[in-house]
């Protein structure tokens, strides 16, 4: 009985010397004060804690030690994400993340949180203040309705306040000057010269960055030849330059962060490029993109030049033909095509149509227009015209075909859906038009005659009547 119970109280003997060195070897992590200074009140960050640390010394510097799973990651998805094997510890995820830029950490992390984490919403001058426990954390911008937040990560290891450097999205905007309006969607002739216009709102905030970068990027299909004409408005900084093969425009402003009086102004970029012989005909239009690239750093503790794009604004410019189909009016199918029969087209204005090297313009004389001539086919026609009413115009009938005495008017509508971007047609299938003539043979005899023929009837008469009178004069004669 002795012998157990001695048995017993060395089993308890040893569990609690076990005890004794677990309890000493225990990690204390310390809770220090995070704060958040914004630019405005009202908005609300939510913080997630990705990893356990502490602060620690060596030769070096200062290191993040003492490393474990935080309890607002998911570490399976982290350490997939991150290319670990599955059995990898914190320390190994902390270890691959330091090699990556503070954007690109940021980006793998933000999808690998889990949890609703900790909100910090900011009140009385835009700052948040939350006792935490030491860690690398995750913070994002979670204010509702706002387009534009900012995700970064940092180490709370002492008492720590970080800037947010919150950057608004830059506003940005495309046009196509049209007269005093300002348009995304234009219909115009092949040859005409468009009036483009960028721009982009500089944010109120830029001057706290080091740097602020801020580039446009403009791209033009390739039926859109660019003038070279681009010209600067709003700053005195920017270097323009044009890629051939990319038919792009690119405006590098550098950094703007030491320019002053540039919080909330508009920089715009002006710029004219003529619709040429390669423009898409109708169906998508000929598509003209622009962005911006702009500083978006979003490691606080690391002012490297960390970039982001904004959406895609767009600018269409549209353009469509006439198909013409000459026919042999007797034919009831209007299977005998006419070869031969010329054309010529007239605007709403009275000008007529003249294309040289592709590009179409008007005239005032009929005798300076391009005539369009019927193929053996039948088929004639006319790409790059701009939407409206227009009038074709028979100058020559093919040989044996009466030419038609009139015009045939027609109208190419062009209907767009702005509820899409690009704006695209509505009614892709309408602004092709396509017109049928017909011609018949023979000669045509004038219908009510002219000045000539009504003489003749006029004498016709009076030597009708002198022939009654001179029958009735010899009857009497007779009877007498």
């Amino acid at each position: 009985m002795t012998k157990r119970i001695l048995s017993v109280l060395l089993a308890l003997v040893l569990v609690l010397a076990m005890t004794t060195v677990a309890l000493a070897d225990a990690v204390v992590y310390q809770n220090y004060d995070l704060t958040i200074n914004d630019i405005e009140d009202g908005r609300i960050y939510t913080i997630y804690q990705i990893f356990k640390g502490n602060q620690a010394y060596s030769d070096d510097g200062p290191i993040f030690t003492d490393v474990d799973w935080g309890t607002d990651v998911n570490s399976a998805a982290l350490l997939t994400a991150l290319g670990l094997e599955s059995d990898a510890t914190a320390a190994d995820a902390v270890e691959a993340l330091s090699k990556k830029s503070g954007k690109d950490a940021a980006d793998i992390i933000k999808d690998c949180t889990t949890g609703a984490g900790t909100a910090m919403p900011a009140t009385a001058g835009g700052k948040t203040t939350k006792n935490v426990q030491s860690g690398y954390y995750f913070v994002q911008e979670t204010t509702a309705d706002v387009a534009t937040t900012s995700a970064f990560i940092l180490q709370v290891v002492t008492a720590t306040a970080v800037e947010t450097k919150r950057s608004d999205v830059p506003d940005t905007d495309k046009k196509i000057v049209d007269g005093e309006n300002k348009v995304n969607v234009s219909d115009n002739n092949i040859g005409d010269v468009i009036t483009f216009e960028i721009s982009a709102v500089v944010p109120t905030n830029y001057d706290k960055y080091d740097p602020y970068t801020l580039i446009f990027h403009d791209t033009m299909g390739e039926g859109l030849t660019y003038n070279k004409d681009a010209a600067i408005t709003g700053t005195s900084a920017g270097t323009i330059s044009f890629d051939e093969d990319a038919n792009k425009l690119t405006v590098d402003f550098g950094d703007i962060s030491n320019l002053p009086n540039l919080a909330g102004k508009t920089i715009t970029v002006t710029y004219t490029a003529t619709l040429n012989e390669n423009a898409v005909i109708a169906g998508a239009g000929n598509v003209n993109e622009f962005y911006v690239e702009y500083t978006n750093a979003p490691d606080v503790d690391d002012d490297k030049d960390e970039t982001s794009t904004t959406p895609k604004k767009y600018a269409v410019v549209f353009t469509f033909e006439l198909i013409g189909d000459k026919y042999d009016s007797s034919s009831a199918d209007k299977s005998a095509k006419l070869a031969e029969a010329k054309f010529v087209l007239q605007n709403a204005a009275g000008e007529y149509m003249k294309k040289v090297d592709g590009k179409i313009t008007w005239v005032a004389s009929q005798d300076d227009a391009t005539e369009l001539v019927s193929a053996t086919n039948g088929s004639f026609g006319v790409e790059g015209l701009d939407a409206g009413v227009y009038t074709l115009i028979e100058t020559e009938a093919p040989a044996g075909y009466n030419k038609l005495t009139e015009g045939i008017t027609f109208e190419i509508i062009a209907d767009y859906d702005t509820s899409v971007s690009p704006i695209a047609l509505s009614n892709a299938a309408v602004p092709t038009a396509e017109v049928e003539v017909g011609n018949s043979k023979g000669t045509v005899l004038p219908s009510t005659g002219g000045r000539g023929t009504t003489m003749f009837y006029v004498i016709g008469g009076l030597l009708m009547a002198v022939a009654v009178v001179l029958l009735v004069a010899k009857k009497r004669t007779v009877n007498d």
